[in-house]
């Protein structure tokens, strides 16, 4: 994509759809993709809406509020990395293991619910 063309969507987003720059910024750079599980912040309204900045490095573990410390992920990533503080010398390396620990605690909470509902709505029909 073409300087001239991220300038654009920028400017673009801050006017029309009332999204801060490092919104637009950081979502041309991840694809309009949360940096943690790869939801497309382009395939649905609700998705769309999903979308938060996460400090990588939580602020009340030391993190900046610079850019180099900031990502697009929606809102259920940014709730199961919550205070974690990710692991790597690099920020593609602490990205990696902050993936990593939300994917594991999605796992996790998914196996939760599943027994939550086989309680609720009995276990599942064979296939």
């Amino acid at each position: 994509m073409t300087r001239e063309r991220i300038e654009y969507i920028v400017a673009e987003f801050q006017k029309s759809y009332r999204t801060g720059e490092w919104h637009a910024r950081l979502g041309i750079q991840q694809d309009f993709k949360c940096i943690y599980c790869g939801q497309d912040y382009l395939a649905h309204y609700n998705a769309y809406r999903s979308a938060e900045l996460d400090h990588i490095i939580p602020i009340s573990q030391g993190g900046s509020e610079g850019l180099e410390n900031v990502a697009v992920c929606c809102r259920t990533c940014n709730q199961l990395k919550l205070t974690y503080y990710p692991q790597g010398s690099t920020r593609e390396e602490q990205i990696a293991d902050a993936r990593r620990y939300v994917t594991e605690s999605r796992l996790s909470y998914e196996n939760e619910l599943a027994e939550i509902r086989e309680m609720v709505r009995g276990p599942s029909p064979e296939l």
